[in-house]
């Protein structure tokens, strides 16, 4: 019976983290169709860097809200209502004939996707509490997989079949998954109905939440996570491939395999970090990966290197980036058990939300920008230098945050 339980434990958290994969290969999506929505809805780079952030809006706002959904409804309901909603959305997205419909559509996935990784988080914190930190990694990793499987799936549907076929392929995929949470999820194994908190803990959720963003552990640690997290939510996620097809235009149509491996290194980088944040402790782990990030991005922005070694680079690259998964870690241990969701929410909120909203829109701006100003193309190596120049600032500052950050237990 205990054997049965970890393996329904194991496949609960895998449909919790299939979500966060499948909502990481929609968010970065657009990066795979920049010359096509550009060409078939007639959008230019700013517009796209707009379109593309939309997803993040709703996403970053509807953080918290989704938390508590998460706390009082459990994460069954939530889930299933949100893969339903951001399959429909994405079918909806195949179907855009301009800036407007196709924002309107990327705006309704930030919703759906909104309670993903807190859901996540949950059963892992409800299923695995004495290994949250390595089971929150391997969550994590699932997502970082998806952006990766986006950059080869999707790729290729798009090659093959171009964009809306692909949206449409991916929306069915989005439908079999809700079915499969509807059947399998819940929160624990003893109840035969979803185990959600009481009436009498939720007037106190909002307490101990108030009392967590109150801990400036918490600010920090968020903090480090949103700046290092910019290398995927910002640079792999939109402008990495106009970037790699600037620096090697005779590996064009490599560039977006190329990216991949920021994703893939990302993915064993949550999944490591997690684990040897658990074994060494956080902060000396979020300083060695935040410190080889900004090496590595150096090289990548200022130093000519082969393309092969380039795709070492970016692994690398990704690999150290994994690290915003450690204030998961850390803020799961500061925040009380009856506010895991909203916590989880709100940790996630300002990871995601510096690179999404903020560093896409900014990045294409400083593309356009430098390219009226000095007559060139917008596409060339020099502005992508300048435009990624916010993203090397980011990394710096995570590296201060990772001496100032202290990890302490305490429950709210």
């Amino acid at each position: 019976m205990f054997r049965r339980d970890k393996i329904l434990a194991a496949w609960i958290c895998f449909l919790g983290g299939f979500f966060v994969l499948y909502q990481f290969l929609i968010q970065g999506s657009t990066s795979l169709m920049v010359h096509q929505l550009m060409d078939n809805l007639c959008l230019n780079l700013t517009q796209i860097g707009f379109l593309s952030s939309a997803f993040f809006y709703p996403y970053i706002l509807l953080q918290i809200p989704s938390g508590i959904l998460v706390d009082k409804f459990g994460p069954k309901k939530t889930l299933f209502v949100a893969t339903v909603i951001l399959a429909l959305s994405t079918f909806a997205f195949s179907f855009s004939d301009g800036f407007m419909s196709a924002n309107l559509s990327r705006i309704i996935m930030g919703i759906a996707s909104a309670p993903g990784v807190a859901c996540a988080m949950f059963l892992a914190a409800r299923w695995f509490p004495k290994h949250f930190a390595i089971v929150a990694g391997l969550l994590e990793m699932m997502g970082m997989l998806g952006g990766a499987l986006g950059d080869f799936f999707l790729e290729m549907c798009i090659h093959q079949y171009g964009w809306r076929v692909a949206m449409i392929i991916s929306a069915i995929i989005g439908i079999i998954l809700a079915i499969l949470i509807l059947i399998f999820v819940r929160t624990k194994s003893n109840s035969k109905a979803e185990n959600v908190p009481t009436k009498k803990q939720d007037p106190h959720t909002i307490k101990h939440f108030v009392v967590l963003i109150k801990n400036i552990e918490v600010w920090k640690h968020c903090l480090f996570g949103g700046c290092i997290f910019a290398i995927i939510s910002a640079f792999a996620s939109l402008w990495s491939i106009g970037f790699l097809q600037a620096l090697y235009p005779d590996h064009m149509h490599s560039a977006s395999f190329a990216t991949a491996f920021i994703f893939i290194g990302a993915a064993i980088g949550a999944g490591l970090s997690g684990y040897l944040g658990n074994k060494f402790g956080c902060k000396i782990i979020m300083q060695l990966f935040s410190i080889v990030a900004l090496i590595v991005f150096i090289i990548l922005l200022y130093i000519p290197v082969s393309f092969i070694m380039v795709n070492v680079l970016l692994l690398i690259l990704g690999v150290s980036s994994g690290a915003y998964i450690l204030p998961f870690a850390s803020i799961e241990a500061i925040a009380h058990k009856d506010a895991q969701g909203v916590a989880m929410g709100f940790t996630n909120m300002i990871i995601i939300g510096l690179g999404g909203p903020i560093l896409q829109p900014v990045i294409g701006w400083i593309l356009g920008w430098y390219q009226n100003a000095f007559a060139c193309n917008a596409d060339s190596v020099q502005s992508f230098q300048s435009a990624l120049m916010p993203l090397l600032i980011c990394l710096g500052v995570a590296v201060l945050l990772s001496f100032f950050v202290r990890r302490r237990k305490q429950h709210a």
